[in-house]
């Protein structure tokens, strides 16, 4: 499935071993997907991408849009000590904010989270389904499906280890004829 629209935003938080140094070398960036071009816009094949990138990233949230679902790739960790929880949080209140109703949260690359990140999980949750809308998680696995089980996650915000299938959960259900 082609998404239909796509915006990709990444932020970089975090400096993990090299937290305390004060420069800023060329090894602290991340080279993998991300340019070294530091903050801005450039145009690619008609595509608008933001580019942010701070020090080794503590976490990584690519924003792409699907049909009206947004969906948040979400890679590296979500933790109170380096700040990427307060990340998330703010970047999930700006796209409710924004107008957003269906967020899908991907965190096959996520390899971490505490209880700052589940509680931005959790109020995102809360306040989209307030409005109408709602929030889902895609295939979360390791230390993050052992954290959102403990905290019994899993029995409220839905689930799904197929992204076609999150997305078609999306779809309003069609009522039937006889109801």
């Amino acid at each position: 499935m082609r998404p239909s629209s796509l915006r990709s935003v990444c932020y970089g938080l975090g400096c993990e071993a090299n937290q305390y140094r004060q420069r800023v070398n060329d090894e602290d960036y991340n080279h993998d997907r991300f340019p070294l071009a530091g903050e801005g816009i450039r145009q690619k094949s008609g595509v608008e991408e933001k580019h942010f990138t701070r020090g080794v990233v503590g976490l990584q949230i690519a924003i792409r849009e699907i049909g009206d679902v947004t969906v948040l790739d979400l890679r590296g960790r979500s933790t109170i000590d380096d700040g990427s929880s307060e990340l998330l949080g703010r970047q999930l209140r700006k796209l409710t904010a924004g107008g957003a109703r269906k967020l899908l949260l991907n965190l096959v690359n996520l390899t971490q989270v505490d209880s700052s990140g589940i509680s931005v999980i959790v109020a995102t949750y809360v306040s989209l389904q307030r409005q109408g809308g709602d929030l889902k998680l895609l295939c979360p696995c390791g230390r993050v499906l052992e954290v959102l089980t403990v905290f019994h996650l899993l029995n409220t915000i839905p689930s799904f280890e197929d992204e076609a299938q999150a997305l078609a959960s999306f779809q309003p259900r069609t009522q039937s004829a006889g109801s």
